[in-house]
């Protein structure tokens, strides 16, 4: 069985969060040990995440090391920290939450 883009991420988020995939993307019940009730559901399609990924780490060059080439890893470090800052920051009320061109929000 080969894994891709979600199944990657919630391997990545399994210490900070309880969540799981759902057909519009992903399921978060838990976030750093504080049940989320109502949950969040991340909306997203694998293409979506594959895409914000290789562009967080273009534009993050440099910003974990001094390598003058993106990487995979910056990607999702940026992803994680803009997934962090969504869901430290949202009201109680915003549970539905989308990839946009500098983060994740919530519509």
């Amino acid at each position: 069985m080969s894994t891709d883009e979600i199944d990657r991420l919630i391997e990545r988020l399994s210490g900070e969060a309880a969540c799981e995939r759902v057909p519009d993307g992903l399921l978060i019940t838990a976030w750093f040990g504080e049940q989320l009730d109502p949950p969040v559901t991340l909306h997203m399609t694998v293409r979506q995440l594959a895409a914000r990924i290789r562009s967080n780490a273009e534009g993050g060059v440099g910003a974990f090391d001094d390598s003058p080439v993106p990487d995979e890893e910056t990607g999702w470090k940026l992803f994680s920290i803009h997934l962090e800052e969504a869901l430290d920051t949202r009201n109680p009320d915003q549970t539905d939450f989308h990839l946009a061109p500098h983060g994740v929000v919530s519509r």
